[in-house]
């Protein structure tokens, strides 16, 4: 086993199953930035080698190893990694290589959309079903395309970061909620130096009709929402992010509904506003303001 460290290299033996026939074959980046892949093992010279998944440090050093015909397919965000069988279904399993079930035929699409394999029909997914892991190697052949060129994950969620309710500056007696968003990739900051922004669509029920408005590249979302002396509102939100050259992806939403405290994701945010009360999703917020995630 090779390991580089810069322009230099160094020849190490990679520690080996017992009775291990094929060196380990590297297939996935797992979120630590260790390694899935395949292994066989010879234990009866008559009945050919058993296939293993395996798993594997940057050292070479054998974290666990899982026997059967097991594929692996998709690296997740929280150490696992999702395999599939022979007969094709898909295996979820945990940081140690416990097996933890199955998901459903559904496949993530470059703009992490969902659809149902061998079907062009987009799926509405309350909570996505897994997150990919932040690595660069995270799906088999690197990305969706399974192209082999490695990519970073793009980003699936907005996460509020500060949540509070104010007077409104612009006077008259009225309240403004004030909402910041960061741009996560499952539980990983996008940080700033990759350029995304953060936009918003705004799709209106009654009322007046606030413009819809995007973030400064590599910078936060400021959301203000209120009346403004100009009357009430009824509005769903969206939210929409995109890294430079790449399309608008649309963006789980994640609510801080307490100190440090996250509350479930979900699409879109249905927003009613008067000049007391700004409601989303039904709730109203608070006065001493929430932060998470900082």
């Amino acid at each position: 086993m090779a390991v580089t460290n810069g322009s230099g290299w160094t020849l190490v033996n990679g520690q080996m199953l017992p009775d291990q026939y094929w060196a380990p074959v590297p297939v996935l980046q797992a979120q630590d930035g260790s390694y899935v892949g395949t292994a066989s093992v010879m234990t009866d010279p008559t009945g050919g080698p058993t296939p293993y998944m395996v798993a594997f440090d940057q050292s070479g050093s054998l974290r666990w190893s899982v026997a059967g015909n097991y594929q692996p397919r998709i690296a997740t965000a929280d150490g696992g990694v999702i395999a599939t069988d022979d007969s094709g279904a898909a295996v979820t399993f945990d940081q140690n290589g416990n097996g933890t079930g199955q998901i459903t035929n559904l496949v993530r699409s470059w703009t992490g959309a969902w659809y149902r394999y061998g079907s062009v029909e987009q799926v509405f997914v309350a909570v996505l079903p897994y997150v990919l892991a932040a690595s660069f190697w995270a799906c088999e052949g690197a990305n969706a395309s399974e192209n082999d060129t490695a990519a970073e994950p793009l980003p699936d969620r907005v996460i509020a970061a500060f949540d509070g309710v104010g007077t409104d500056p612009l006077g008259g007696g009225a309240v403004v909620r004030n909402i910041t968003y960061t741009l996560y990739q499952g539980m990983h900051l996008i940080p700033p130096v990759n350029g995304a922004v953060i936009s918003e669509r705004l799709l209106y029920s009654y009322g007046q009709k606030p413009e819809p408005s995007s973030s400064n590249p590599g910078k936060q979302f400021d959301d203000q929402i209120g009346t403004r002396g100009k009357g009430d509102f009824g509005l769903t939100q969206q939210f929409f992010g995109r890294l430079p050259e790449t399309r608008d992806i649309r963006l789980q939403i994640v609510p801080c509904i307490g100190t440090n405290k996250v509350g479930d994701p979900t699409w879109q945010n249905i927003i009613k506003a008067t000049s007391q009360q700004v409601l989303i999703n039904g709730d109203e917020g608070s006065t001493q303001g929430r932060t998470c995630r900082q």
